[in-house]
C-alpha cells in the first residue's frame, strides 16, 4: 500500500545524500500544480499563484520537489470546498495558504514535532517532509492566519 511505501522510504532516508544546486522553485510549483488539476476540480478550489518567475534557491531538486508536492497536495486536499489556495514567495520563503475547517496549524506543527512514525495515522507524508527539510537545511512551519486559514511556510534561511 501507499502507507507501506511511505514507511519504507522513511526508513531509507539516511541513505540519501542531497545534491545542492540552484533550483528553479517556480518551475517546481508550476509542475506540481499541473499534477493536481483533477483534485483541484473535485474540490472546486481556486489556485491563486503569485510566485516570482525566477525564484531560485540553493537546494536539492528532488528533495524540495517532494516537500512542495506534499504541502501543495495537503493544501488542496484539506481545503474547504470552493475556497482558494494562495501561493506566494519572497526572497527567502515560499508561502502556501489555504482555508481548512478540518485541521489547524497547531495540529500540523505537532505532527512535524513527532519523532516516532505511526503508520496507522495520517501525517506520514509530513514526517517525510520534515526529514527531507532537515537534510537540505530548510525550515517548515505552519501558522494560523485566522480561524480557518493556514499558512505553510518553507524557509531557506535556517
Amino acid at each position: 500500500t501507499m502507507e507501506d511505501l511511505l514507511l519504507w522510504s522513511k526508513s531509507q532516508m539516511q541513505q540519501f545524500t542531497p545534491q545542492l544546486e540552484n533550483v528553479n522553485i517556480t518551475a517546481i510549483v508550476e509542475k506540481e500544480l499541473s499534477l493536481l488539476n483533477q483534485l483541484v476540480k473535485q474540490k472546486s478550489v481556486l489556485i491563486d499563484t503569485d510566485v516570482q518567475s525566477r525564484f531560485f534557491q540553493k537546494t536539492d531538486e528532488n528533495f524540495i520537489t517532494v516537500v512542495i508536492r506534499n504541502l501543495l497536495q495537503n493544501a488542496v486536499k484539506y481545503s474547504d470546498y470552493g475556497s482558494t489556495v494562495d501561493i506566494r514567495n519572497d526572497s527567502e520563503n515560499l508561502f502556501i495558504s489555504n482555508q481548512s475547517s478540518e485541521i489547524t496549524a497547531d495540529r500540523l506543527n505537532e505532527i512535524l514535532k513527532n519523532t516516532e512514525v505511526n503508520s496507522k495515522s495520517s501525517g506520514l507524508g509530513l514526517q517525510i517532509v520534515k526529514d527531507l527539510a532537515s537534510v537540505i537545511r530548510i525550515k517548515i512551519k505552519f501558522l494560523q492566519q485566522d480561524k480557518d486559514r493556514i499558512l505553510s511556510v518553507i524557509n531557506w534561511t535556517v
